[in-house]
C-alpha cells in the first residue's frame, strides 16, 4: 500500500496501521476503498492476536488469510504490475 502512496509522489509514512495508509492512499484514488473491509479486518487481527491467550475461529481464520490476498490482487492491478 506504501508503494501506492510512492509512486503518486506523495510521502510514505512511518505508520503501519493498514486503515491510516488506505486513508491517505485513497485520497490519491477513492477506488482503494473498494479493499477497506480487508484492511479493518487484518487490522483487528493484528492487536488482537499479538499477545498469547486469544484466539480465534476457522471461519474468521480463513477469511484473514484471504483479505491479503485480495488487497495484493487490487494493489498490484493499480500499479500495473
Amino acid at each position: 500500500m506504501k508503494a501506492t502512496s510512492q509512486e503518486n509522489g506523495a510521502l510514505i509514512p512511518r505508520i503501519h496501521s493498514l486503515a491510516g495508509i488506505l486513508a491517505l492512499i485513497s485520497k490519491i484514488d477513492p477506488g482503494f476503498l473498494f479493499i477497506q473491509a480487508d484492511t479493518n479486518l487484518l487490522e483487528g487481527y493484528f492487536v488482537q492476536f499479538r499477545y498469547p491467550g486469544l484466539f480465534t475461529n476457522k471461519a474468521d481464520a480463513k477469511m484473514a488469510l484471504l483479505a491479503p490476498k485480495r488487497i495484493c490482487l487490487i494493489l498490484r492491478n493499480k500499479l500495473g504490475l
